[in-house]
Formats: C-alpha cells, sequence, structure tokens
C-alpha cells in the first residue's frame, strides 16, 4: 500500500513540474493616429501572449518627452479592456508638446511593456501648419486625386484595403470650395459611396458633412424597381467596444455632423475629428459609416460596416477615369426580399431610424 502511495505522489509531483509556468504577457506598442484638429489622438497596442495567464488590464500609458521619464503605469494611463488581441486608447482634449507613449498588459505574474513611441500634438492644431516644423500651406489642388485607401472594419475586425477612391470639385449653391470623396467605401466604380463638403483653406482641411448625396448616386437591385440611396456619416467607434456613436450634429453645414480629412506627417489623408465634438455625446469622430434607404422610403435605414483609422494615399493627381453606371447587387446577395440587409464582402445591415440630418 505505502508503495502504491509513494508511486502516485510520484506522477503527481512529476505532473506537477511538467506543468507550465505562467510568465510576463507580450505586448506591442502600435503607431499613434493624431487628429490634430480635434487635439485627439488615437493610441494603438497589440497583446501578442498573455504568457499562460489572464491579461486582466492593457493599455497605453504616456508622459510628456520633456519630462524624461519612462511612462510606466504609475504616470499617464488610458485602460483599453482585457484579453489578447488588438485595442485603442483614445486620448482628448491633448495640450501642444511631444509625448511619449508606450503599451502596457498585466496578469497576475506582473506588467509588461512594448517600445517607446512618440507623437507630436502641433501648436496651431493643424496637422502640417506647425511653424516649429515649417509645414506647408495647402490648397484645394493638393486634396484632389485619386486615392488607395486602408481603414479597419470595426465590425469583421481586420483591416481592408481598395482603390479608386477619387476626390473631385463640384459645382452648387450650398457653400463654396465643394468637394465630393467618390468610392470612398470599396473604392472604384462604387459612386453611389460619395461623401460630400467642402475644402476649409483656415482649417486645412476637407469637412465632410452628414447625410448628403448626390441625387444620381443611387443603386438598384437587380430584377426590384426600387432604387436605393447612401449617405456617409460620422461616427466614434473602438476596437475594444461592441457598440459605436452615431454622430448628428455639429458645425456642419445646417447644424449636421461632419469628420475631416487632413493630411498627417507622412503626406497621407486621415480621416477623424472635426475641432468640436457632437453636442448630444461629446464624442468626436473617428470613423465612417453609410446608411442607405430605399429612395421612396427614406426614413427606413439600414447600414454597411463601419470603418475607423481610414487612411488615404495618393496615387495620382488627376481623376480622369470614366465614370461608371451605378452599381448593381445581384439578387443572390441579398439576404431576403424585406431589405433587412445586404450580405457583400460580409456588410453587416441594421435597422436604423432616420436622422434630422438626412436631406
Amino acid at each position: 500500500m505505502k508503495n502504491k502511495l509513494l508511486y502516485l505522489a510520484t506522477i503527481a509531483l512529476t505532473f506537477i513540474s511538467c506543468e507550465q509556468k505562467a510568465t510576463f504577457p507580450t505586448v506591442v506598442t502600435g503607431d499613434a493616429i493624431v487628429y490634430a484638429t480635434a487635439k485627439t489622438v488615437q493610441l494603438n497596442g497589440y497583446v501578442e501572449s498573455d504568457g499562460g495567464d489572464v491579461v486582466t488590464e492593457r493599455g497605453i500609458c504616456y508622459v510628456t518627452s520633456s519630462s524624461g521619464v519612462v511612462p510606466t503605469i504609475s504616470n499617464n494611463v488610458v485602460s483599453a479592456g482585457s484579453g489578447k488581441g488588438s485595442f485603442s486608447a483614445i486620448l482628448e482634449r491633448v495640450e501642444p508638446g511631444t509625448y511619449t507613449y508606450r503599451a502596457y498588459a498585466t496578469n497576475d505574474i506582473g506588467t509588461s511593456y512594448g517600445d517607446i513611441k512618440y507623437f507630436k500634438m502641433t501648436t496651431t492644431g493643424k496637422p502640417n501648419d506647425d511653424p516649429d516644423d515649417g509645414g506647408k500651406k495647402y490648397t484645394i489642388n493638393d486634396f484632389l486625386g485619386t486615392y488607395s485607401l486602408k481603414a479597419y472594419n470595426w465590425d469583421a475586425a481586420t483591416y481592408e484595403t481598395w482603390s479608386g477612391v477619387k476626390i473631385k470639385t463640384y459645382n452648387t449653391d450650398y457653400w463654396s470650395n465643394a468637394v465630393y470623396v467618390e468610392g470612398i467605401l470599396l473604392g472604384e466604380g462604387y459612386t453611389f459611396f460619395t461623401a460630400l463638403g467642402q475644402f476649409d483653406a483656415e482649417k486645412q482641411c476637407i469637412r465632410l458633412f452628414s447625410g448628403w448625396q448626390f441625387t444620381n448616386r443611387t443603386f438598384t437591385f437587380t430584377g426590384e424597381d426600387i432604387s436605393y440611396i447612401a449617405r456617409f456619416y460620422p461616427v466614434y467607434a473602438n476596437k475594444n467596444e461592441d457598440t459605436f456613436t452615431y454622430l448628428y450634429s455639429g458645425n456642419g453645414y445646417e447644424g449636421c455632423a461632419e469628420a475631416w480629412l487632413t493630411f498627417n506627417s507622412n503626406g497621407k489623408l486621415c480621416l477623424g475629428a472635426s475641432d468640436t465634438p457632437d453636442p448630444e455625446t461629446g464624442k468626436y469622430a473617428n470613423g465612417m459609416v453609410f446608411r442607405y434607404s430605399e429612395a421612396e422610403n427614406p426614413t427606413n435605414y439600414n447600414r454597411f460596416e463601419v470603418f475607423i483609422e481610414v487612411e488615404m494615399t495618393k496615387t495620382s493627381n488627376t481623376t480622369s477615369m470614366p465614370e461608371k453606371a451605378p452599381y448593381k447587387i445581384n439578387h443572390a446577395d441579398i439576404i431576403n426580399t424585406n431589405i433587412e440587409g445586404i450580405l457583400h464582402k460580409s456588410l453587416i445591415m441594421k435597422s436604423l431610424k432616420a436622422t434630422k440630418c438626412a436631406n
């Protein structure tokens, strides 16, 4: 009996000794997306490994670079949930200056950090008109052209890219320096995904207004007589949250919400916040969504996927490619005959109410 107990004890000790011990998590510091016009910064990170134990907290710690301090969780911290995977932290009302930051992740063993990185908030609130940097003063012609676009699909939790996005001018009685961004969702050929707005020389950006569309930018279902209209709306969304926020009102035309396209320090256009938050929610725009409705029943809305971290790279100064006819979606792509949604590139639709800015 004693020999049997000794044998079992030996097996148990061997099993325990062979168990993998937990270690510190592994975390990567991501890039910063600076929306200088709104004094807002999105800081990104990624937890590669939990070290064999649950990551109970993750986020970004930061300090002013002039302090000479290496940031830790004892300094300024923005928590961004728990667990493995990608995360983002939003800093609002950031004062001008240079900042040092890094990602962190904590489990029961302790806290580990990613590499140190930096971002700068300009003194003027304009991303490329900072006299300290000898920045450039942009004109409307700098924005016009054809672009490729990369963005994070919030619904599918993955990055996507497409090409053939065009920024053009047009004539209207509504505002001066009018522009439109064609194919801003899914790129060339998707002419019904068009955002409208104006170039603002003082703010050094293109202001895209919610709820507007070209009357000839409609799309139809093959075999159906009903036309649909797609409209651009700014949103606030976070990778770590299950819900997003529509931004309905603001300083845009006739009080509509707006998102701004501004050049970053790398010469790429970024879609982000205006200089004021949505007065109803206090949120700054950091993404976009297109909502669509029947042309004959404009109060019945559905939506396409939400995209954040939108970055556009110019591929040509011209936009002279021939304009294509409105895109048609095949019957096989319709989820059901009641038009509750469309399954196209995993597009997710939800029934929504009309907004006061649906012009």
